[in-house]
């Protein structure tokens, strides 16, 4: 076939004449049925090939399921743990710091689960220096060394004018138990390395609200951070001198409380711990005896006068 030039193939017909003849084959032996049968055809083989597929496809499952079991496996444990400890007392060391002042005492205390506690705390030599205690509804003051009583209603008080920290009297019943407080969470989860597992847990909104440090055999919890609904620290505690005591509970004889910079604290150290032990509820309630009550406009800041 010659090829033209695109104005003489418009006005030649000789052109189209050509053209008619290459394209007559392929017209006279088009079938539509034919093309329907091999379109269905094609597709059927598709979709079967796709079901296969899907058959051999391996369902694997994801690691977020299996650190979720974990995470909810580590926390029952450990709401679950010395739950049957239900009375306590001790003796032991008292140390505080705040900035560079530093303050070292002797303290005696004696609890019962869930919220009452009492703390005489003396000075090196033995002197007392105050009582400390709370019955679940009030909590109680009396300096020794002032001659003065104070008493406010509160069924979990903060220790904060005592310790300087702000812990509760609650959750530090919970520490001298071998328990922690669970802080109310939506959410938790688990990071594991080959020294702890520490478990997050989280509010609706996604804040931290407590991250607990456990030890790799998952026997003791070496720290805890609590935090407050704007996810600023407001105490970390670490445990140290964990011991199995009668009854098969593990007590830390010694934790340290503190801020985020660690500049102001306090660490308790027991020498010696008694648990189970009887308890009458009067012994948490206090009275002024001839002390002079104290305005709560006059409570001390520190109970205990700071010794550099």
């Amino acid at each position: 076939m010659k090829f033209l030039p695109h104005a003489e193939r418009v006005s030649n017909p000789l052109y189209f004449a050509e053209k008619r003849k290459i394209f007559a084959p392929c017209k006279a032996g088009f079938k539509p049925a034919l093309l329907w049968r091999m379109i269905w055809l094609t597709a059927l083989l598709l979709i079967s090939a796709c079901a296969a597929l899907r058959d051999r496809t391996v369902v694997t499952q994801p690691e977020i399921p299996i650190k979720e079991d974990l995470a909810k496996k580590l926390l029952s444990a450990l709401e679950s743990r010395n739950q049957s400890l239900e009375t306590f007392k001790g003796v032991g060391n008292l140390r505080l710091w705040k900035a560079h002042k530093r303050y070292l005492g002797r303290v005696a205390w004696i609890g019962a689960v869930p919220t009452r506690l009492r703390f005489e705390l003396l000075d090196v030599s033995g002197r007392r220096l105050a009582t400390v205690s709370s019955d679940g509804e009030w909590f109680y003051l009396l300096s020794h060394i002032e001659r003065r009583f104070y008493r406010r209603a509160s069924s979990d008080p903060s220790l904060k004018q005592v310790v300087s920290i702000p812990v509760t009297s609650g959750d530090l019943i919970l520490f001298l138990t071998g328990r922690i407080p669970i802080r109310e969470h939506h959410s938790i989860s688990v990071t594991e390395t080959e020294s702890e597992y520490m478990l997050i847990l989280k509010s609706e909104w996604g804040f931290v609200r407590e991250k607990i440090f456990i030890d790799p055999n998952r026997s003791d919890v070496r720290k805890i951070e609590i935090y407050n609904m704007a996810e600023s620290l407001v105490y970390r505690a670490e445990f140290d001198d964990i011991r199995e005591v009668p009854g098969g509970y593990r007590i830390p004889f010694r934790m340290k409380l503190s801020d985020e910079n660690g500049d102001t604290g306090f660490q308790l150290s027991a020498a010696d711990c008694w648990f189970t032990v009887p308890i009458s509820p009067s012994t948490f309630v206090l009275s002024p005896i001839d002390e002079e009550p104290m305005p709560s406009s006059e409570f001390p800041d520190r109970l205990i006068p700071d010794e550099k």
